[in-house]
């Protein structure tokens, strides 16, 4: 099989076909040839990147767990529980886990978010987003420190972290999981932020919408302006 990675640098002259299958001989000179090169060498990693990330695609949507009636089934009731609102439902969430292979489906639903692989934080974000709401997060942390419930013996922790090492990517080789679980931990810590943020995002919804109601209450205006009548003014003139 040929080779077309390889391009050779020639000086003067490139063989050419015509759309009639007829050599032709165009010069070139030796530096425009080599940008084209360059540009073609460009083209075809891109089109293998593409390839690779088309080929991951395909598998994950192969092992999709939407892929059978039963698992649908499955991953909608997950999803009605989902994101967790108490740690009433978080008690309750665990006690789902232990039944049947309920451990599975919770991972398989975790990847469900997952096309490819991204950096270790955005998945973690993501998934804490995914599982817990706001008002939960305000409730729990990895330890258990301040009084909260601790998430760090839960089935369903460990289930998440799992599925974290296996759908991100990591800047550093040294111990994926170890990794995961300190970027979780991180993300659970600072959950205060993500709150405040979502409250000044809703107060600033909410600021939007009063002003354009202030904007459409306020009453058009009609001006009138003083028309002059330019006949009547020249007969006026005409009798002085």
């Amino acid at each position: 099989m040929t080779d077309h990675s390889f391009i050779p640098e020639i000086d003067e002259e490139v063989l050419e076909e015509t759309a009639d299958n007829q050599s032709v001989v165009v010069s070139l000179p030796l530096e425009v040839y080599n940008e084209q090169a360059d540009a073609v060498r460009a083209l075809q990693m891109d089109v293998t990147f593409i390839k690779q990330q088309l080929s991951m695609i395909q598998e994950a949507l192969q092992s999709s767990p939407s892929t059978s009636s039963s698992s649908s089934v499955d991953f909608e009731t997950i999803r009605n529980l989902m994101p967790l609102g108490s740690t009433d439902a978080l008690v309750e969430f665990e006690e789902f886990l232990l039944k049947n292979d309920n451990k599975k489906k919770f991972e398989k639903f975790l990847a469900s978010f997952v096309l490819f692989k991204k950096p270790l934080k955005e998945i973690t974000t993501s998934f804490i987003e995914k599982v817990y709401d706001l008002e939960l997060q305000s409730q729990i942390n990895y330890s258990g420190a301040g009084g909260k419930q601790a998430l760090k013996s839960l089935c369903s922790t460990q289930i998440l972290i799992k599925t974290l090492v296996d759908q991100s990517l990591f800047e550093s080789s040294d111990d994926p999981a170890a990794l995961a679980c300190a970027e979780f931990r991180y993300q659970m810590q600072h959950a205060c932020d993500r709150i405040k943020s979502s409250k000044r995002r809703q107060t600033g919804s909410v600021s939007r919408k009063r002003l354009s109601r202030q904007k459409l209450s306020v009453p058009l205006k009609m001006e009138t302006l003083d028309i002059v009548d330019d006949g009547g003014a020249s007969d006026a003139a005409e009798s002085v």
